[in-house]
């Protein structure tokens, strides 16, 4: 589910500064953290962020998309070992 611009629920979540979302999209598994939309953005981007006006909850964001793809990078190298 995507909008006209191709931005996902994550990506609006991340630029209105909803961690909470973010956290329960992404450990849910329900979306890709590296997801871009239309004009290549991903969710995360410096530019996304921006629209968050604390620093503090700029940088929880990073962390939480940071810890969501090392997290994608275990799984798959579990997967990897098993198969």
């Amino acid at each position: 589910m995507e909008d006209s611009d191709g931005r996902t629920p994550l990506h609006l979540a991340a630029r209105f500064g909803h961690p909470t979302i973010c956290l329960w999209l992404l450990e849910e598994g329900r979306v890709d953290a590296d997801i871009c939309d239309n004009s290549g953005n991903r969710p995360d981007d410096k530019e996304a962020l921006s629209w968050i006006a604390d620093d503090i909850d700029r940088e929880d964001m990073r962390l939480i998309f940071l810890e969501a793809r090392q997290k994608c990078k275990v799984e798959l190298s579990t997967l990897h070992d098993k198969i």
